[in-house]
């Protein structure tokens, strides 16, 4: 018997994982049954390694975090717990003159065999079996993911590129703009401005693409792809100074997360504002789009990652504003949040934010 590490939910993180993709249905579509495809869509996985996940069986650490990153719920290491999968070995009987075949009989088993073995060779196209390649994909997706979230951009790079690659071959549309959604986000966390901001049209116009193809209910859940795309692009134009396309980028996204009633997508399109109010100088303005951020935000999401980097934000324009002591009070806080939860990227940006408050009061820059 061989033993293969994974992962596997321990009942608290269960029941998390459960309650915030109920939250998370309610929110989008409270009177339809999501259907085991629609449960993989919304984790970026295959229907058989989603299925696995809310089963309780064993999965690699890499896919429940992606899981949990997806809902937006903040990874806690008591949610899993390692486990040795068995991988069954081949079984081998014991040979004995009673249990032994006979040549002849073996070779007339083998030629009644082969017209079976051709039909079932014949029907793998339209067999239900899930291809090596689909585990490859959610493998590089999940990794490439977590690469991301820790800031090793070149190992996240590699990965998406794979995954972009194999999505491309297999015709999937869906996989093709989530890779290259992230391609962006990696180009964009390096400084690569005007390659994020291609990589985000180039996704944008694929889910505008495959949209065509649906109608109904699917339609409008392939709708709701195109609000973070717009956030995105808003984001990345904010920062090349294009202020009037991000506006209106970031408006569009937020007039979409309100459509489909999504609050933390409301909040991080109003944060979005708010970042591009203050690098034009509008300081008032960037606080209020950073207050409207917060209170848009469910009560259980007050102390969530999105939360405290909107707080962090609004800390950054405090502190062009003159009040140095309090921004700075306020930016040590979300430093602990991030050392606590191990996040280098984030580590990285909060102290970047703490040095510009310290240096000059002025605005300018992405708070």
């Amino acid at each position: 018997m061989a033993r293969k590490r994974a992962v596997q939910l321990t009942p608290a993180g269960h029941q998390r994982l459960h309650e915030a993709l109920d939250a998370y249905w309610q929110e989008v579509q409270p009177s339809v049954r999501p259907t085991r495809e629609a449960h993989a869509e919304c984790f970026g996985l295959s229907v058989v390694t989603t299925q696995k996940l809310l089963t309780g069986r064993p999965v690699d650490r890499a896919t429940v975090r992606m899981a949990f990153q997806r809902l937006g719920v903040e990874w806690d290491d008591a949610y899993c717990a390692r486990v040795e999968e068995d991988v069954p070995s081949p079984i081998k009987l014991e040979e004995t003159p009673e249990t032994r075949p006979k040549k002849r009989t073996v070779l007339a088993l083998a030629c009644a065999a082969l017209p079976i073995a051709f039909l079932v060779l014949l029907g793998q196209r339209n067999s239900t079996v899930v291809e090596p390649w689909r585990y490859e994909l959610d493998r590089l997706i999940a990794t490439g993911t977590d690469h991301f979230q820790r800031g090793r951009y070149d190992k996240a790079e590699r990965d998406f590129l794979t995954a972009l690659q194999i999505s491309t071959n297999q015709d999937l549309a869906g996989s093709t703009a989530e890779s290259t959604r992230m391609l962006g986000d990696i180009a964009a966390a390096q400084g690569n401005l005007a390659l994020a901001r291609s990589r985000y049209n180039d996704a944008l116009e694929i889910r505008r693409a495959n949209l065509k193809l649906f109608t109904g209910e699917e339609a409008n859940r392939q709708r709701q792809t195109i609000p973070p795309l717009e956030e995105a692009l808003g984001v990345v134009e904010a920062q090349m100074g294009r202020y009037q396309e991000a506006e209106q980028h970031l408006r569009l996204a937020l007039e979409g997360y309100r459509t489909f009633a999504v609050p933390s997508g409301m909040s991080m399109a109003y944060r979005g504002l708010g970042t591009n109010a203050y690098q034009r100088g509008k300081l008032e303005a960037a606080r209020r789009y950073f207050s409207l951020a917060l209170r848009v935000l469910d009560r259980k999401d007050a102390h969530s990652d999105l939360a405290v980097d909107i707080r962090a934000r609004d800390a950054v324009v405090r502190g062009a504003q003159g009040e140095k002591r309090e921004a700075l009070a306020v930016l040590n806080h979300c430093l602990r949040h991030w050392r606590a939860k191990d996040h280098p990227r984030w580590i990285d940006t909060t102290v970047a934010q703490m040095t510009r408050v310290m240096q000059s009061p002025r605005s300018g820059g992405m708070p």
